[in-house]
């Protein structure tokens, strides 16, 4: 096989591998390698969960799968027309379109009829501007009626399924996060990253009084990428950014902010991640946070002291292939995270999580193994545990290659080993982890 071929032929990679007794199981039937490719290309996929069913928007249309009674996918409404994002109440559906593929001049199409037929509310938007463009879209929980649509004019707001648009907000967001307060729908919270700072930003509105706040982090380039909001206690809220500070909270109503400085949350990859808050079924005293990163690693976190403390619960490696691409989601279902990334669609059973114990069992060590592909070598870091022993594995079941470092910083020399899919174990004391790797 030469490296070429290698590269063709490993680009696409799903690991199956166990963490703390856990197997993830690939939710993606009915969907092709084409629908997750081009998504990659050209939008960030949206998911969305209404009576029992998962609607997810790509590049290739807008999908959806019966959770009670189906593991595949089925065409909605749309085909080959790339979708930004959707919003659901009842029989009605509003969804952005792209208009980069130039298959639609339409911006904003809503259905009455389960997406048999959608109607074009685009001019519902004033004033109409031929520059304008939208990117994302949030749901009042007590008024479905109610919405808010960012744009790159400001955020505007409809009573009414997007039939009447009126503008509430100037600013522009990046990768905007809109909601509505669920206890108390007259204040909304606008939050992203700021084009003008630069910054991760939350701006709270109360739309009866007029009273506003402002929060910006600190670190240049971060971004708000969710909130999570206490059901029994109005004034506490939790953000998620993908800066330094992945939490905070606010006491107040969102008021004010604070740093959580959550030391336990760390992530291998060094570029984008974004970072989603899941309360449990019970409330906010466990509390979940699970990460994608660009390079498709996932990462669960949970908290059973209302975010103190923090354990790692999961860890896994869904993409080890040429392009490091961004297109992440995750929603929650009853005990399931299901969660998007451009190699598919996964389930994770959060009950079964942190569940099993052993002596010798995969853990979430802090192990930095780059690069990934490689050709010539791979360094591995643990940033401070000594590593004990590393084995090199291929697909065959055969052992290629065998060290014993006793440092926690080790170089291995890949030259001379064929290209082709390999397991590396790496074992310190009486714990070992196991990552796949990718020789060119």
């Amino acid at each position: 096989m030469n490296k070429k071929s290698a590269i063709n032929i490993l680009t696409f990679i799903v690991f199956s591998m166990t963490v703390n007794g856990q197997k993830v199981e690939d939710w993606s039937q009915g969907l092709t390698y084409d629908d997750f490719y081009h998504s990659s290309k050209l939008v960030r996929p949206k998911m969305r969960i209404s009576n029992d069913t998962l609607y997810v928007c790509m590049a290739s249309g807008m999908y959806f799968n019966d959770l009670q009674n189906s593991s595949s996918f089925f065409l909605y409404g749309f085909h080959e027309l790339p979708i930004l994002d959707f919003a659901l109440s009842d029989n009605q559906m509003i969804v952005l379109p792209s208009r980069m593929t130039g298959q639609t001049d339409s911006l904003l199409l809503v259905s009455s009829n389960h997406g048999a037929t959608f109607q074009d509310c685009t001019p519902s938007i004033t004033p109409r501007d031929s520059l304008l463009t939208l990117t994302g879209l949030g749901q009042n929980p007590l008024n479905p009626e109610s919405l808010l649509l960012a744009t790159n004019k400001g955020v505007y707001m409809s009573h009414d399924f997007g039939c009447k648009w009126t503008k509430c907000f100037d600013s522009i967001l990046d990768e905007p996060v809109l909601r509505y307060h669920p206890l108390d729908t007259t204040v909304i919270f606008l939050s992203g990253k700021s084009q003008k700072l630069n910054k991760a930003v939350i701006n709270r509105i109360n739309t009866s009084t007029g009273e506003t706040s402002f929060y910006c982090m600190s670190e240049n380039g971060s971004q708000i990428t969710d909130l999570l909001f206490n059901a029994e206690d109005s004034t506490e809220i939790w953000f998620a950014c993908n800066g330094k500070d992945p939490i905070g909270k606010s006491q107040d109503g969102g008021k004010t902010w604070q740093s959580s400085k959550s030391n336990a949350m760390v992530w291998l990859s060094q570029k984008s991640h974004y970072t989603r808050l899941l309360g449990s079924e019970s409330g906010i005293d466990t509390m979940y946070t699970a990460t994608g990163t660009s390079n498709s690693e996932v990462y669960v976190w949970r908290s059973t002291d209302a975010g103190q403390n923090w354990d790692s619960l999961y860890y896994e490696c869904f993409f080890l292939g040429t392009v490091t691409t961004y297109p992440f989601d995750i929603v929650r279902y009853n005990q399931y995270l299901f969660f998007y990334f451009n190699s598919g669609i996964y389930r994770l059973d959060l009950s079964k999580l942190g569940t099993e114990t052993s002596n010798n069992k995969n853990e979430d060590l802090p192990i930095l193994i780059s690069p990934n592909p490689s050709q010539n070598h791979i360094n591995i870091k643990t940033g401070g545990p000594v590593i004990d022993r590393l084995e090199l594995w291929n697909m065959a079941g055969e052992r290629v290659g065998l060290w014993h470092p006793k440092e926690s910083t080790y170089h291995i020399d890949v030259t001379n080993i064929p290209p082709g899919l390999y397991l590396l174990e790496i074992r310190i004391g009486q714990i070992f982890n196991k990552n796949k790797i990718i020789i060119l």
